[in-house]
């Protein structure tokens, strides 16, 4: 489960180093985006626009029956679910982060990151609620950084892989059973997941 992440007031920027042709659509409102971010709040996915990757703008989590979010489904079983089948298949995207925490089961929170503090994209899919449109994070099992923390972890697409993850739907299934690179572990110790 991934349930909170963190971007910092560089990442937008680290974002364009590493994909300098992406279109950045309301750029005053993104680049507000910063520090942690929780299920129902904006934050900044790239997605497909005209064959393009597109930063825009979306709510963390699809709403549910009475005031349930999901914010996050499983990569290996997305194909299969109806909340989500239709989405992977055409509305795959990435959300940039600086990084995310995890819990471990006595409630300590840890920080993941790359190891030269490079922007992590965290595989997502989207949808539309009420005219809004809205993300999930997919999750995969946990690599070895993160075993000893949670059993499962953000599936995470590199710079390089994103058009082949956003733009080519014949490649979904092949990202959906990436294992994951390790990460930087730091404890940060004692934090509300829901503050």
């Amino acid at each position: 489960m991934c349930g909170r992440f963190y971007i910092d007031d560089y990442l937008i920027s680290d974002v364009r180093k590493v994909l300098p042709d992406l279109i950045i659509d309301s750029p005053s409102e993104i680049s507000r985006m910063a520090g942690d971010i929780c299920p129902s709040a904006a934050a900044p996915v790239i997605v497909s626009s005209d064959s393009h990757l597109l930063l825009c703008a979306m709510r963390w989590g699809y709403t549910g029956r009475g005031k349930s979010l999901m914010i996050n489904a499983r990569a290996e079983t997305a194909a299969e679910k109806p909340s989500f089948r239709k989405d992977l298949a055409c509305r795959r995207c990435a959300v940039p982060a600086s990084s995310f925490y995890e819990w471990n089961s006595g409630k300590d929170c840890f920080s993941f990151s790359q190891e030269k503090s490079e922007p992590l994209f965290l595989a997502g899919l989207y949808s539309f609620f009420e005219n809004e449109r809205r993300f999930v994070l997919l999750t995969t099992e946990a690599n070895l950084s993160m075993k000893p923390v949670h059993p499962r972890m953000p599936l995470l697409i590199s710079p390089d892989e994103l058009p082949g993850w956003i733009l080519k739907s014949s490649e979904a299934a092949y990202y959906l059973r990436k294992k994951p690179e390790e990460l930087q572990r730091r404890a940060v110790g004692q934090m509300n997941l829901f503050a």
